[in-house]
C-alpha cells in the first residue's frame, strides 16, 4: 500500500516513476508458497520498499513517465 499512495503522489506532482511488483518462492520447508513485494523507483533510486527488493524478481512494473 505505501508504494501505491507514494506512486499517486509522485504522479500528482509530475515526477517520473516506476511502481514494481516482485515474487519469490517461499522457503525451503513450505515450496508451494509464493510471496510478493511491491517498491517504488525515482530514476535508478528505489525510494520505497528497498529494503527487501533483493529477495525478489521483478514480475511487472507500471510507470508514470513526465511530459516534456
Amino acid at each position: 500500500m505505501e508504494a501505491m499512495a507514494g506512486k499517486e503522489m509522485l504522479r500528482k506532482r509530475g515526477i517520473s516513476n516506476a511502481l514494481i511488483l516482485g515474487a519469490t518462492l517461499g522457503n525451503p520447508t513450505e515450496p508451494q508458497t509464493m510471496l510478493a513485494h511491491a517498491w517504488l523507483r525515482v530514476g535508478t533510486k528505489i525510494v520505497l520498499g528497498a529494503e527487501e527488493v533483493f529477495k525478489y524478481k521483478a514480475i511487472v512494473s507500471y510507470c508514470d513517465l513526465k511530459e516534456s
